[in-house]
């Protein structure tokens, strides 16, 4: 076999050529594997073997938002649940005035659907509420707590909602939202106690908003 032909292997993402009757330089004494050019080969091997060893870098992953500490933090909460809720009542019957456009005012933070439906063979709550799916979203720009409160506008239902992973946000009826200075989005459940017209309440530093949404049973 010629002299410049082998087989190739592939060691730690390094292409290795094994050349056939290759005879190491030798010293002037017959000793082998320390001549310059066999230190310096050495030496290329090792750096090449090293660099294939490396350990890719993990990929950026945003941590999940907890809920902050602190005496402002809490203090401005304080003062969000103090607002009171406040939504437009309308007749039981009347059509809900559903805005389906996303986002929607001054708030960082909303809700994907606005039309959402319970499904009758589905076990209830434990404390008697039906569990309907949503998916929040906030955007980077605005960072700050922001309370959602539900209410019914077509009578005196009781809602609420819960985030699927932290239950440390939950006050009471309300939910706070630690909207962080990133894009998040925020797997959660609206919580009712019935059909009707509803309406999310978002309280933050400086608005107030109403979001309506619909509940329906499924046919």
């Amino acid at each position: 076999m010629p002299r410049n032909e082998g087989r190739r292997n592939r060691l730690f993402g390094m292409t290795v050529v094994a050349h056939h009757e290759f005879q190491p330089p030798m010293e002037p004494d017959g000793a082998p594997g320390s001549h310059p050019v066999m230190r310096v080969g050495w030496v290329l091997l090792i750096v090449g073997l090293l660099a294939g060893c490396a350990v890719p870098q993990a990929a950026r992953v945003d941590p999940i938002p907890v809920p902050p500490s602190g005496p402002r933090f809490e203090a401005l909460v304080t003062e969000l649940l103090a607002r009171p809720v406040q939504p437009p009542k309308i007749a039981r019957g009347e059509a809900c005035p559903v805005d389906d456009s996303r986002p929607l005012g001054p708030s960082p933070l909303y809700p994907w659907f606005r039309r959402l439906q319970i499904i009758p063979e589905l076990p209830r709550e434990p404390d008697g509420l039906y569990g309907l799916k949503n998916v929040w979203f906030s955007a980077a720009g605005s960072p700050g707590p922001v309370v959602v409160r539900v209410a019914q506008l077509d009578g005196d239902g009781r809602g609420l909602v819960r985030l699927n992973y932290n239950d440390a946000l939950s006050r009471g009826d309300a939910l706070v939202f630690p909207v962080p200075d990133w894009d998040e989005d925020w797997p959660s459940g609206t919580y009712v106690s019935g059909p009707g017209c509803y309406a999310y309440q978002l309280d933050g530093a400086s608005f107030s908003m109403i979001i309506v949404f619909s509940v329906e049973t499924e046919p």
